[in-house]
């Protein structure tokens, strides 16, 4: 939760610093990428099988195309705001669970769904009083990746129940990172890295293995219907880091979308 929160905070500070996104993407993406690739190899994992790459590869896509648009959106948005719509994922998850996979439905998850639209609700009346023009453009782009967030989990669920391998399939996000950033810088015609885009890409890329190791390891370890939420709470470290560093504001809209963000989360962990 710490290193998501962390992540999505250097998030907004790159997306409103003018440098590149896509050289930010590609940056992290090669970390990312090989520090899991070099780990595979150490291990002494066999190569990939085609169902690893099948997967690896679709995660992949996923991850970069939603994380690009949540970047794209804090130009605008603040990081506090956008960070939570984009957790709320696991509500649209919910949603694709129930009609694609027949997951059974319950007053507990109906009424996760609708504090979560609340949450949305209260942070778009908050940005709409700070940032007018745009605002609600980033907003439907947020809640786009969002959407792709919530097809990446399912899709996750799904790969690793057919037997992935692991440690090839989680270089899978920082692959789709990787060639993202590389194919919209090199259509933008600049391949040079500034000097602080560099650095903090290393810095994401590290934190986002951090994010995935972590995450994995308690998972390991303990519920899915509790580490799986908590998690997803990342949203309020960022939040307060971007009111100490970033110098965003708290108003009662934005404290209530917190709010309401947290029972949303609460509720869905307990409809299980």
């Amino acid at each position: 939760m710490l290193f998501a929160g962390a992540n999505d905070t250097l998030f907004k500070k790159q997306a409103v610093s003018g440098n590149s996104q896509s050289h930010f993407m590609m940056i992290a993406g090669i970390v990312w990428s090989s520090v899991f690739i070099i780990s595979a190899i150490l291990s002494g994992n066999d190569l990939p099988t085609w169902i690893t790459i099948r997967w690896t590869l679709t995660i992949g896509a996923l991850s970069a195309c939603a994380n690009y648009l949540l970047i794209y959106s804090m130009r605008k948005l603040e990081a506090g705001v956008a960070s939570t719509i984009y957790r709320l994922n696991l509500a649209i998850a919910a949603i694709i669970a129930f009609v694609f996979l027949s997951e059974p439905i319950n007053l507990l998850k109906v009424s996760g769904l609708l504090f979560a639209c609340l949450s949305v609700f209260s942070f778009a009346r908050h940005q709409q009083k700070f940032i007018i023009k745009g605002v609600w453009l980033m907003m439907v782009m947020v809640l786009i990746a969002s959407l792709l967030r919530a097809i990446y989990g399912i899709s996750y669920k799904i790969a690793l129940n057919n037997g992935v391998q692991y440690l090839w399939f989680l270089s899978g996000p920082g692959l789709g990172w990787m060639v993202l950033g590389s194919l919209v810088s090199y259509n933008k015609g600049s391949m040079r890295i500034p000097r602080n885009t560099l650095i903090m890409g290393i810095i994401s890329g590290f934190l986002l293995c951090g994010l995935v190791f972590f995450f994995a390891k308690a998972l390991k370890e303990g519920q899915a219907s509790i580490i799986i939420p908590v998690s997803q709470m990342s949203f309020v470290v960022t939040a307060i880091l971007a009111w100490l560093f970033l110098e965003e504001k708290f108003s009662l809209r934005k404290i209530l979308g917190l709010c309401a963000a947290c029972i949303s989360i609460l509720l869905l962990s307990q409809s299980g």
